[in-house]
């Protein structure tokens, strides 16, 4: 669990048909200078949010929960050194991933009108990127990051769980890592034949054995 320090910003949308140069812009507020940021370019239609200091009427407390599984298993085939035809050389593992993080958002102030809150939520790079999938309440989506929106009301509280996927691969070449795959629970008693058909697992069970027998006579 972490909490997320709140900012107050101002959303700026690009409403002409320039496009507005990168540099820098001052935010003043009631005639004080309380900001000052780089500030980047914008096409037309184009939009971003200026910092300029932390809200403390608002508490932002996220939570991560992470799943992984095997969704397919596919025998790996090799070239046979100086002889005709293929030999199994292993397997390849495709593993879905889902990351889903839950903020937990409140407005703490007694009154007042009701406040608009974005939530930027950057896509995890690990397992070569994940995609965000939640599109609800989205303003702003790039590879990147997903830009949320909410208003609200003075004293109210609301959850939203933002979720990430990825898709990525692993190789089985040794008989303890191919054993260890064909003897998961997943596995087992007839399981996942959707995932590891029981051709494929009995190939691998044979490579396995053949790999034990050779070491028992080495």
């Amino acid at each position: 669990e972490s909490q997320t320090c709140a900012k107050r910003a101002i959303a700026l949308v690009n409403d002409t048909s320039q496009v507005l140069a990168p540099g820098s812009v001052s935010v003043s507020d009631d005639g004080r200078l309380v900001s000052q940021s780089e500030f980047m370019p914008m096409l037309p239609e184009d939009e971003q949010l200026i910092n300029y200091g932390e809200d403390s009427t608002l508490s932002i407390v996220s939570t991560v929960e992470r799943t992984s599984k095997i969704s397919k298993v596919e025998l790996r085939w090799e070239r046979r050194d100086g002889q005709p035809g293929r030999k199994l050389g292993g397997a390849k593992v495709t593993h879905d991933e889902e990351k889903r993080t839950t903020y937990t958002i409140s407005n703490n102030s007694a009154d007042g009108p009701s406040t608009p809150l974005f939530i930027e939520h950057s896509a995890d790079p690990s397992h070569e990127g994940y995609a965000i999938v939640t599109s609800e309440r989205a303003v702003k989506t790039t590879t990147a990051f997903t830009r949320f929106r909410f208003v609200l009301a003075p004293q109210e509280e609301i959850t939203f769980v933002v979720c990430e996927r990825a898709t990525h691969y692993s190789l089985r070449t040794s008989a303890s890592q191919i054993k260890a795959l064909i003897t998961a629970d997943a596995f087992r008693d007839g399981g996942g034949a959707d995932v590891l058909p029981a051709a494929a697992k009995t190939a691998l069970a044979a490579m396995v054995a053949r790999a034990e027998q050779a070491a028992v006579l080495a």
